[in-house]
This record gives structure tokens, sequence and C-alpha cells, in this order.
């Protein structure tokens, strides 16, 4: 008879966070210019005052880029389009709130604009 391991893996709250950030997943990869859904739970306010981006490894780091404002979290999502400006960059991360009412993504991987959004832009 051998005896076997068992693993369990769950999302867990950082203590000092308010909420979880189910999506984005950490290390997603993202284009500069895409559509991004951003999906949370366990929020203890009614609304996040903003959500934004910030660039970690930036010179600008403490200047977030906001994508969001006034957003209520009784849906628990929200569709945002993410800057075609974005310098690609795999330190940001975004933060839903204000602490302490507030969670965090982990790293995000930012990309340059996409083929197909670069037509977009030239066609303006």
């Amino acid at each position: 008879m051998s005896l076997g391991t068992v693993v369990v893996h769950g999302l867990i709250n950082d203590v000092l966070e308010d909420c979880t950030v189910l999506i984005p997943i950490s290390n997603t990869i993202i284009a500069a210019g895409d559509k991004m859904k951003i999906r949370w739970a366990n929020s203890h306010t009614p609304q996040f005052e903003s959500i934004y981006l910030v660039q970690s490894d930036s010179k600008k780091a403490e200047v977030p880029i906001v994508l969001a404002s006034n957003v209520s979290t009784d849906t628990g999502h929200l569709m945002v389009t993410l800057p075609r400006t974005l310098i690609p960059s795999n330190a940001y991360f975004m933060t839903l709130g204000k602490p302490p009412l507030h969670c965090k993504t982990g790293n995000l991987r930012i990309v340059g604009v996409t083929r197909g959004n670069c037509s977009r832009i030239h066609k303006r």
C-alpha cells in the first residue's frame, strides 16, 4: 500500500487586500489597444474609485494609467480597452480601487500594438 500526496490549490486573498482579481491572471499577455476583461470577487465596497495600470519598471511607475473610474462592484466584471500608447513591458500590474478597499493583479505582460490594431489606427 502506498501513501499518496494530496495537493490543494485555492485563491487566497492577500491580508492587505479587500477583494480577489480572478481575471486577468498573473502573466497574462495582452496587446496595447486590445480589449481586456477584468473579473473580481469578494469586494466589500460598492464602487471602485478607479481601476488603473502601473508599469513598475518605468521611471513613471508612480503615474498610474486609469482604465476606468467609478466602477460599480456589483457586477463583478468589466471590459476595458487598453491604451494603444502603452510601452511594451513584462512589469505591469493592475489595481482595482484604493487602499484599504482594493485588490491587485500579479504581473501582466503588455506587448506592442497588434497588426490588426495598427490598421485601425491608420484608417483614422
